[in-house]
């Protein structure tokens, strides 16, 4: 698989039901958070700091984990804190620090 393609597979399961999965590559995304660090581009207000950046895969993947939907995700601060302070995650910071 090349970096940064998506790809689903879907399969059937004895009961009759369709479980997809995808996989990706992340490199790419990797590389542009590191980049952004290195250059110390987290935006010109220290309120107001580019803190990371993550592929919809990963959000897709915590509101799963977490049994929410993208509007409650979008509503509530404290999950994009949970993601951003997740040392699972760290590689797409861009600022240093918590949240």
């Amino acid at each position: 698989m090349d970096k940064g393609q998506i790809q689903e597979t879907w399969a059937e399961n004895s009961e009759g039901l369709v479980i997809q999965r995808k996989q990706t590559g992340l490199a790419d995304h990797i590389d542009y958070c590191q980049a952004r660090a290195n250059e110390g581009f987290h935006g010109p207000d220290k309120d107001f700091k580019l803190r990371a950046s993550f592929p919809a895969i990963l959000v897709e993947h915590y509101l799963q984990q977490h049994s929410i939907t993208l509007q409650e995700f979008m509503k509530n601060p404290e999950h994009a804190r949970r993601m951003v302070n997740d040392p699972d995650l760290a590689y797409f910071r861009i600022a240093p620090g918590t949240m």
